[in-house]
C-alpha cells in the first residue's frame, strides 16, 4: 500500500484573510497547481508577487520547519536562484490560521520567481539541457553544505530510493505491455541497487521535475535556467539521485533522449564532477523515476477511482518515454553517460588498452609496393584454375595458386568466389 498525502481544503476568501491578518498583505489570489500543498499566487496592488502555500494536514511539523530552513539556506547560498521564505509580521516563517470552518492550517509565503516552466519549452536545446545539469549541480552543492540531515520521512513514496518497492507494489495494477515495461525497469533497478550503498548521502532537492524548474523568456537570448523552486520533497539521499530525477523529466518530448540525457550529465559533471560509480547508475535512476511516477499515478487512480489531472499531465509523456528508452540497450546508454563524464564508455577499456600497449604487434603479410604486384584469382565453380579435387589435395592446389601468382609477377593474390566477395 502507498501512502498518499491529503491536500488541504481552504477557500480563497479564508486564505486572503489569513495573509491579511498575519502578513499585512492584500491582493488577488490565483490558484496554482500542486501535489500536496494548496498553492496560490498573490499579486498586490503595487505589483508585488508572492506564492502562498497551505501545507498538507499529513505533513508533520518537523518536516515542514526543516523545509523552511532549507529553503532559506538555498536562497542565501544561490544568491536568489531559489526563493526565500517571507517572514510574517510577527517574525514567523510558518503561521497557523484557523479558517471559518474551525480547521487549523499551516501557511507560509514564499518569494515569487519570474520565469517560464521548463515543462513548456519545446524544443529543448542542448545548451539549455547542459545549463540544467550545471544548475542542478550548483543546487546540490549548496544543499550538501547544509549542516543537518532532515528527519526520516516514513512511507515517503516519491523518494527515489523507494522506487523499486513502489513499482513492485503496483505490479498488480498493470497488465500487458505496461506490466512488461515496468518489470524491466524494476529488474534494471535491482541490478544496480547494491551500487547505491556506496554513494554517500546528503540533503537533496528530491523533486527536480520540469514544473519546478524555471527558464528565461524566449526573446532573451538562448534559453537558460533561471530558478529552482519547491523543496517540499527534500530529504537525505545520494546527490546523484537528484540528477537522475532531473534527467527523467528533462528528456520528456526530446527527439533523442539519450543525447539529451548526456547533455544534462555533462553540465552536472563539469560543474561538480561525478565519481565513476555515480556515472554508472545514472541511467537506471532515470528509468526508475519514470517507472515510479507511472506507478504512483496508477495507484492514485486505483484508490480514488478517477484520474488525477495533476499527475496525468506527466503520466502520458512518461509512458511514451518509457517505451522509447526500453528500445535503448542498457550497456550503450550507460556507456554514453560515462562518456559524458569523460570516462571510457566501457569500464574495462583501460585494462585492455594497457595490455595492448605491452604487446608486440607485427604485420601478418607484407604490403605490395604497387598494384602491379597484385593479381586476381578466379576460384569460382567454373574456374579453369580448379580441377574439382582441390579440397582432397590442398598441397597441389596451393602449388597451382602460387605458380599462377609467379606467372603474373604478383606477391599478393585476391581470390573471388561466385558471390564476388574477395578472399586474400
Amino acid at each position: 500500500m502507498l501512502k498518499i498525502h491529503r491536500r488541504p481544503e481552504l477557500d480563497i476568501a479564508d486564505a486572503a484573510e489569513a495573509i491579511r491578518e498575519h502578513y499585512g498583505l492584500e491582493g488577488t489570489l490565483t490558484p496554482l497547481k500542486g501535489e500536496r500543498d494548496l498553492n496560490f499566487r498573490l499579486e498586490t496592488a503595487a505589483g508585488e508577487r508572492f506564492v502562498v502555500k497551505v501545507s498538507s494536514p499529513d505533513e508533520v511539523d518537523e518536516i515542514l520547519h526543516i523545509e523552511v530552513d532549507l529553503t532559506r539556506h538555498l536562497a542565501e547560498l544561490t544568491d536568489g536562484f531559489a526563493p526565500d521564505v517571507v517572514a510574517a509580521t510577527g517574525g514567523e516563517r510558518v503561521i497557523r490560521h484557523t479558517d471559518s470552518a474551525g480547521t487549523e492550517h499551516r501557511i507560509r509565503v514564499v518569494e515569487y520567481l519570474e520565469g517560464g516552466l521548463f515543462a513548456d519549452v519545446r524544443p529543448r536545446s542542448t545548451t539549455l539541457l547542459y545549463d540544467l545539469g550545471r544548475r542542478v549541480a550548483e543546487v546540490d552543492s549548496a544543499l550538501g553544505a547544509y549542516p543537518d540531515h532532515p528527519p526520516a520521512r516514513i512511507d515517503f513514496d516519491w523518494a527515489l530510493g523507494r522506487s523499486g518497492m513502489v513499482m513492485e507494489r503496483c505490479f498488480d495494477l498493470f497488465e500487458g505491455e505496461e506490466l512488461t515495461l515496468v518489470r524491466r525497469i524494476h529488474e534494471a533497478w535491482l541490478r544496480r541497487e547494491p551500487d547505491f550503498l556506496g554513494l554517500g548521502s546528503q540533503v537533496i532537492h528530491g523533486d527536480l521535475n520540469d514544473h519546478n524548474i524555471l527558464v528565461s523568456a524566449p526573446g532573451e537570448g538562448p534559453r537558460h535556467v533561471t530558478g529552482i523552486i519547491d523543496l517540499g520533497d527534500a530529504h537525505s539521499a545520494p546527490r546523484v539521485f537528484d540528477l537522475g530525477i532531473a534527467l527523467a523529466y528533462a528528456v520528456l518530448g526530446t527527439p533523442d533522449p539519450l543525447m539529451a540525457a548526456a547533455a544534462v550529465v555533462r553540465g552536472f559533471h563539469e560543474r561538480t564532477p561525478l565519481l565513476e560509480y555515480e556515472a554508472d547508475v545514472v541511467w537506471a535512476l532515470l528509468r526508475a523515476r519514470l517507472g515510479a511516477s507511472v506507478s504512483i499515478s496508477r495507484w492514485r487512480k486505483h484508490e480514488s477511482g478517477k484520474v488525477d489531472e495533476y499527475h496525468a499531465v506527466s503520466e502520458r509523456p512518461a509512458w511514451e518515454m518509457i517505451r522509447r528508452l526500453d528500445g535503448i540497450h542498457e550497456r550503450l546508454a550507460e556507456g554514453v553517460m560515462r562518456d559524458a563524464c569523460g570516462l571510457p564508455a566501457c569500464p574495462r577499456t583501460p585494462v585492455l588498452v594497457d595490455w595492448l600497449r605491452e604487446q608486440k604487434v607485427e604485420p601478418l603479410m607484407e604490403r605490395p609496393e604497387s598494384d602491379d604486384e597484385i593479381t586476381v584469382l578466379d576460384l569460382g565453380v567454373s574456374s579453369p584454375e580448379l580441377d574439382g579435387r582441390d579440397t582432397d589435395d590442398t598441397e597441389a592446389f596451393t602449388r597451382r595458386v602460387f605458380r599462377h601468382m609467379e606467372d603474373a609477377g604478383a606477391s599478393l593474390g585476391i581470390a573471388r568466389r561466385d558471390d564476388d566477395s574477395p578472399q586474400v
